[in-house]
């Protein structure tokens, strides 16, 4: 082999399913959403049209439930439960061939802090959503 030939490319690292739930579980579907589609880019249209529809249909939903609950700690609380929990099994079964595909071709994934970080900041920005929209009634 020399040098100008192809090097075989490494896959580019993927979040893992567990990092997706967390940051799920902080950010709510739409930070699970946004790390679910970035391990989706290589993924077929398809694929990608099914995540997208999944994940903004429970965002809505979420969101809906999170201002309707009261604003109590232990009644959000109770909301992000039931999402988390419906958010598990969609998420398996949507990545479950591109998690397969990875591990054969010896694909790392990315830190779980990372997922926490975007979902800190999905948060974040959805708490200045929900200022925002409480302001304008």
């Amino acid at each position: 082999m020399t040098v100008l030939d192809d090097q075989p490319a490494a896959p580019r690292p993927l979040f893992g399913f567990g990092s997706i739930l967390l940051a799920g579980f902080i950010g709510g579907p739409p930070a699970a959403g946004v790390l679910a589609f970035t391990n989706l880019q290589t993924a077929s249209a398809r694929a990608r049209q099914l995540t997208l529809g999944f994940f903004v249909a429970a965002t809505a939903v979420w969101w809906w439930c999170l201002r309707h609950t009261p604003p109590d700690v232990i009644s959000q609380f109770l909301a992000h439960m039931p999402v988390w929990l419906v958010l598990s099994l969609p998420t398996w079964l949507i990545l479950r061939g591109c998690h397969r595909a990875h591990k054969a071709a010896d694909g790392t994934f990315k830190s779980a802090w990372l997922a926490v970080g975007i979902a800190a900041l999905v948060r974040i920005a959805l708490g200045a959503l929900a200022l925002a929209t409480s302001l304008l009634q």
